[in-house]
């Protein structure tokens, strides 16, 4: 068993952990350095049967923990490779979504589960997962999430509008602000919050649900809307964005002077993005610290 960091020392801590825990369960466990370089621990990949877990703590890119996996698999096809991502509030579905093209075979959120599934991937011969080929979704996601991993608070709209911009080559992306909730933005954001005035768009962009409109002049609902006719905005997409407790704060919206068709694909990078910003801007609030005393060993 192979225990790797997706970016850190704090998840080398945690794979520490997990490897202590498999160790006292009789299992023979190599964990990687989380300053080692990628071509000094190949090798630990060849052989048959090789079970490899990845250690994940918010706020840790998932991006990072993805990239190890196709790292393994090209590496080694039949690997085994789990992914934790030690996160109370963290959604198994949206990890899945994110991690299931990089070909990885379990998903976890706490110790105790990585510990029975680890022997679930080790004794059962299930057929490993291939990775998929990378889009350029998949590559916007990752490069945005590297960007906020590193950012301060106060740039991380920035670093989002930028990669939006860039990602659907509009000539207008924002984040537009719930105005009861700037104490939100201004405690995330810092005291330069970028929002100093209200967005003419605020009123018309402010969802509770995702909505994409792909020529305004042809929807009844906007079509002679001031706050885009005015400007010459023909096209929108906007997802909201919420604290953890469900509660809206705002949208991040792209814009087009031009009509435009809005894929499955482009909507879930847009979403995804949302998801990405909040994160940011919200910190985990748990810890796996105690993780260690109950898990069953």
């Amino acid at each position: 068993i192979i225990g790797i960091p997706a970016r850190d020392e704090a998840d080398e801590l945690v794979a520490l952990m997990l490897g202590h825990l498999l160790r006292e369960a009789g299992m023979s466990v190599h964990i990687v350095s989380a300053t080692a370089q990628p071509e000094s621990y190949r090798e630990l990949f060849k052989p048959d049967n090789v079970t490899v877990f990845i250690s994940a703590l918010p706020p840790s890119t998932l991006s990072g923990a993805g990239r190890v996996s196709r790292r393994v698999k090209h590496e080694n096809r039949t690997a085994k490779v789990l992914i934790g991502v030690w996160s109370t509030e963290a959604k198994i579905e949206s990890l899945k979504r994110r991690l299931d093209p990089a070909g990885v075979d379990s998903i976890v959120t706490r110790l105790s589960e990585a510990m029975v599934q680890i022997k679930n991937l080790i004794v059962t011969p299930v057929e490993a997962n291939v990775p998929e080929a990378e889009t350029e979704s998949t590559r916007t996601e990752e490069r945005t999430e590297e960007k906020l991993a590193d950012s301060k608070p106060e740039e991380a709209t920035d670093t989002v509008t930028r990669e939006l911009a860039r990602a659907f080559n509009v000539p207008i992306s924002l984040v537009t602000v719930i105005e009861s909730d700037r104490h939100f933005w201004r405690h995330a954001a810092g005291t330069g919050t970028p929002f100093p005035e209200a967005s003419p768009y605020e009123v018309v962009l402010a969802a509770d649900n995702f909505l994409a409109v792909e020529d305004v002049a042809k929807d009844e609902r906007f079509s002679d809307n001031p706050a885009l006719s005015k400007r010459g905005v023909r096209f929108f997409a906007t997802a909201p964005l919420r604290i953890r407790s469900g509660h809206l704060v705002g949208n991040l919206c792209v814009l087009d002077t031009q009509p435009r068709t809005f894929s499955d694909a482009d909507r879930d990078l847009l979403q995804s993005l949302a998801t990405q910003l909040m994160d940011s801007l919200e910190p985990e609030p748990t810890s796996p610290a105690s993780e260690p005393e109950t898990a069953e060993t």
